[in-house]
């Protein structure tokens, strides 16, 4: 039942994210002011974080459930930024039904042929997995030069 799959899969995208924004929520802050020095951060990196989510959450929240990786990690900052819970369950729930309403659909007309899809999602998660990593990596080369570090 395609219904099924997508509510449950939803609700366990819901729950999963409402975890990490709880460890972003609860462990951030305290995080950071005691370990960010060791990776670069710093409390005005968590200002620019909540002004970023005040700003862009809803939006950022919901287009990330369509990036690999991404959607699993944006719910740590968006808790550490404080944004609203239910705007952020909300902007999860759509985000995530889509995604997974897309991917219940695309497994059941595209069954026989999953093992060539899951090829090409493969590289395109590598390909993202190197472009986060080449966005650190020249965020910091940045900030170095720029003695921002």
């Amino acid at each position: 039942n395609l219904g099924a799959i997508v509510f449950f899969s939803t609700l366990g995208s819901v729950i999963g994210s409402l975890i990490s924004y709880c460890v972003g929520f609860y462990g951030g802050e305290p995080l950071v002011k005691k370990w960010g020095k060791y990776v670069f951060l710093s409390h005005k990196h968590l200002e620019y974080t909540r002004g970023f989510f005040n700003k862009f959450g809803g939006k950022a929240v919901f287009i990330s459930r369509f990036i690999p990786i991404v959607r699993h990690l944006i719910s740590i900052p968006a808790g550490v930024a404080r944004m609203n819970v239910y705007k952020f369950t909300l902007d999860t729930a759509l985000g995530a039904a889509l995604w997974n309403a897309f991917l219940a659909c695309l497994g059941y007309y595209m069954g026989e042929n999953w093992s060539l899809i899951r090829k090409y999602t493969e590289i395109i998660d590598v390909v993202v997995i190197a472009l986060i990593i080449f966005a650190i990596w020249y965020t910091i080369k940045s900030r170095r030069i720029a003695g921002k570090l």
